[in-house]
């Protein structure tokens, strides 16, 4: 199903709850407490909340978190930045299956198999909540609001996997990236942020892994959305300009047309926007 930019899909509105104010990056301990308000839960037993110590992780960018077939020690909630998660091709390359932000369960494949199936990255400076695996379930028993929080956290990420399956269905790569513009605005809009201004901290690259096409090809699209009057790009801010020509380009099965002038602008843009390699 393709993201609708108006109305964001109603399994995403299941994350939609106010969330608390993150705990100051300076800080590196923290309790129970604070992994229920990354969750968006307001919790229901303060004392039991506040007697669990957590700790925080601070990372600067391009730091990997984990690594991927690594033991697991730990499952991480990120509390600010963005991160990458990753896997590597047979052949040696790296194939993006997701970007995380606040809120999100970074590690929890390790909860079954015992090792990270994935790799995880800061694409920026970042911290995350460290939730040890040898704590995790008698913290659960301790406190069923956290369960549940986790449990609702670990359903998003499973639903919003399954868009991203959309996003990198076999259709030209224009679609693909407005797709994804579209799949991370509904991201912006439910952390409380602009849905139509994106700052992205991942690159070009990354995108271009993530859409499984060329990284020339994404700074193509991206050019070539622009030229239709779709969006805006400076750096790596995407103003975007219309959404509802953006949402018309994402369901297209066919490539994009522009008129000749218009395929000249693109060009033009193509050279002159920074390459965000």
């Amino acid at each position: 199903m393709t993201p609708n930019i108006e109305a964001p899909p109603d399994r995403v509105r299941i994350s939609a709850a106010p969330r608390t104010a993150p705990p100051p990056v300076d800080r590196l301990h923290g309790s129970a407490q604070d992994l229920l308000g990354l969750l968006g839960s307001p919790g229901h037993d303060p004392a039991r909340e506040r007697a669990i110590a957590v700790q925080f992780r601070r990372l600067p960018a391009r730091t990997v978190l984990f690594h991927e077939g690594t033991s697991a020690a730990a499952i991480h909630i990120v509390r600010t930045g963005t991160f990458k998660c990753y896997r590597t091709d047979a052949d040696g390359g790296e194939r993006v299956i997701g970007f995380a932000r606040r809120g999100d369960v970074l590690g929890y494949g390790a909860l079954s198999l015992g090792r990270y199936p994935s790799a995880a990255a800061a694409l920026e400076p970042s911290s995350v909540a460290v939730v040890p695996l040898a704590d995790l379930f008698a913290w659960l028993q301790r406190l069923p609001a956290l369960e549940r929080a986790l449990h609702q956290a670990l359903s998003l990420q499973h639903a919003r996997t399954e868009e991203l399956s959309d996003v990198r269905a076999v259709v030209p790569a224009e679609v693909r990236l407005a797709r994804f513009l579209l799949h991370w605005s509904h991201r912006m809009a439910i952390s409380g942020q602009s849905m139509h201004q994106l700052r992205l901290a991942m690159s070009r690259r990354d995108i271009a892994r993530l859409l499984g096409v060329a990284h020339e090809t994404v700074s193509r699209s991206f050019a070539s959305l622009a030229a239709r009057g779709c969006l805006a790009v400076t750096g790596r801010t995407v103003d975007i300009l219309d959404a509802a020509a953006l949402l018309d380009a994402a369901r297209s099965p066919i490539a994009l047309q522009q008129p000749s002038c218009k395929r000249d602008a693109a060009v033009k843009l193509l050279h002159c926007t920074p390459a965000l390699s």
